[in-house]
């Protein structure tokens, strides 16, 4: 009498909780008996699979074995490809920029090659502009390549020719210029229209 005195607010609270609880269980009886009626099926399915479960089970700590022994046969390779892994990471994490605009241009670039095939011909329908290659930069390089290499030297810093590079006078492409190209006379002050055309000799 004297312990249940001394832990009668413990007892109380105790049971005020299983009322709580059988309250509870009481109020939602109808879901209570689903999960029961639930839990009855997977126990009967599983009574009736034990045989296949018993069989998987056994193969997986099979599987699990040799897994560990691979693992421990090549730990060195392993290592090695995940170090690359961090390494090929690493560049890609650097590179996201690049990645992320070749990602944006590539579906583009893709559709403009196929809008460029031409079926009946099997070739690609393609116009070069060969004047962009007339207009260089003090490098000798045209003006739309920015990485260009050096030009080819001897040893001594000769070019082929026997003369010393001059930079304020840069090799060019015996390319025409645009003007040449659209009939333009240069100091003409506008184009000059091919011979044997209507507006030369009287003729209509």
């Amino acid at each position: 009498t004297r312990t249940l005195s001394g832990s009668r607010e413990d007892l109380f609270a105790t049971v005020d909780s299983l009322r709580r609880f059988t309250g509870m269980l009481a109020d939602n009886d109808t879901q209570v008996r689903q999960v029961v009626g639930q839990l009855a099926e997977v126990t009967g399915f599983l009574a009736g699979e034990r045989d296949e479960l018993a069989a998987a089970l056994s193969q997986l700590a099979t599987a699990l074995g040799q897994v560990h022994g691979f693992v421990q046969d090549n730990r060195d390779h392993l290592k090695s490809n995940v170090d690359k892994l961090a390494e090929i990471t690493g560049v890609l994490v650097d590179q996201r920029a690049s990645v992320a605009e070749a990602l944006d241009l590539t579906p583009l670039s893709l559709q403009n090659l196929i809008n460029a095939y031409n079926p009946e011909r099997a070739v690609l329908d393609s116009r070069t502009d060969i004047n962009e290659f007339s207009m260089v930069n003090v490098t000798g390089c045209p003006a739309w390549l920015t990485a260009c290499a050096p030009p080819l030297t001897r040893p001594g810093g000769q070019l082929p020719g026997g003369s010393p590079p001059d930079p304020a006078d840069p090799p060019v492409l015996p390319l025409p210029s645009v003007g040449q190209v659209h009939g333009v006379v240069p100091g003409a002050g506008g184009s000059q229209e091919p011979s044997g055309t209507p507006g030369e000799g009287g003729q209509p």
